[in-house]
């Protein structure tokens, strides 16, 4: 499974705990090259002898738990037990693991921890990246007020912030705050217009809004910048159907599927087209792959609901 490791290693622990402090600048480049053409296990072979030969942190244990994450799931969470066993007074163990917990889904212990990681987190850098995480995890589960609230801690220790600013809109946008919300994505659009989250965020929400045409725009606008998001083909896809489109809105969801298999939003999506298409057999097939990719977990009951209506 491809996994995106440059934005995960360099944005998340390099930048954000100063790991360019603690690993010699040589391994350091070693690092981010290999992080960049997407070679995990060497990047872990680097980070082991790092710790060899400079001793183990709680920063460079959470750095080979970060890894390992998306390597060997039994190795990551040894690791990452052994630095909170090692570092109990350490708030970047405890945001690892809350990775780990939100990576499998596990909302209520993901959220523990980076209530324990802020309780003991003294640097801003680390607040802000649980402020972040935190607001994220509360927008994932419906609390948008919560959402709202850490996404603007998150921007009070840094203003400029993309990532908060965007998942900021997604939070006002659930919230039925869509003024504010579209308002807050223009800005960010007008910051930076090659940061490809405030299309898919664009996107998702005027769809929600049912405002096809619009979401349409911002979406191609996005997948210029970006034309191998998967986020992008999906939401264009859907978007195409609804337009009427209905055989580029396939085509557009399985590219998608393509570059990302993963995500049960697509099989939703596929779904619906064909329930559209009165064809029941492949809307059921793709009923069964979003719940087998946890779509119920995820989004709530209602592909579950479609296969109750459509396939039992």
């Amino acid at each position: 499974m491809k996994v995106n490791l440059p934005q995960l290693l360099l944005y998340g622990f390099f930048w954000g705990f100063g790991l360019n402090h603690t690993i010699h600048a040589q391994t350091l480049k070693e690092i981010e090259a290999l992080a960049q053409k997407e070679m995990p296990q060497k990047v872990l072979t680097l980070v082991n002898k790092h710790i060899n030969d400079s001793g183990l942190t709680a920063e460079n244990i959470s750095l080979r738990s970060m890894i390992l994450m998306n390597i060997n799931t039994v190795k990551c969470w040894e690791s990452m037990q052994e630095g909170i066993s090692k570092f109990p007074n350490e708030a970047v163990v405890y945001y690892t693991r809350s990775q780990f917990f939100y990576k499998v889904r596990d909302i209520n212990n993901a959220m523990i921890d980076l209530d324990k990681a802020l309780e003991l987190a003294k640097e801003d850098t680390l607040r802000y990246r649980i402020y972040l995480s935190r607001g994220n995890m509360n927008q994932f589960g419906g609390y948008e007020l919560q959402s709202i609230e850490d996404c603007k801690k998150a921007l009070a220790i840094r203003p400029d912030s993309k990532d908060a600013l965007n998942n900021l809109a997604g939070a006002l946008f659930n919230n039925g705050e869509t003024a504010e919300a579209k308002e807050t994505l223009l800005k960010l659009k007008s910051m930076d217009p090659n940061y490809v989250g405030v299309y898919v965020n664009l996107g998702y929400q005027l769809q929600k809004m049912e405002q096809f045409e619009e979401a349409a725009k911002y979406l191609e606008e996005g997948l210029k910048i970006a034309p191998e998001d998967p986020f992008l083909w999906n939401h264009i896809g859907y978007v195409q159907f609804k337009l009427g489109k209905v055989e580029d809105g396939i085509k557009s969801i399985q590219k998608s599927i393509k570059i990302n298999p993963g995500n049960p939003y697509c099989y939703r999506n596929l779904a619906l087209i064909f329930l559209s298409k009165k064809d029941k057999i492949k809307a059921c097939e793709q009923i069964n792959k979003s719940l087998a990719f946890k779509f119920t977990e995820l989004y709530g009951e209602e592909v579950l609901e479609l296969k109750k209506q459509h396939c039992l």
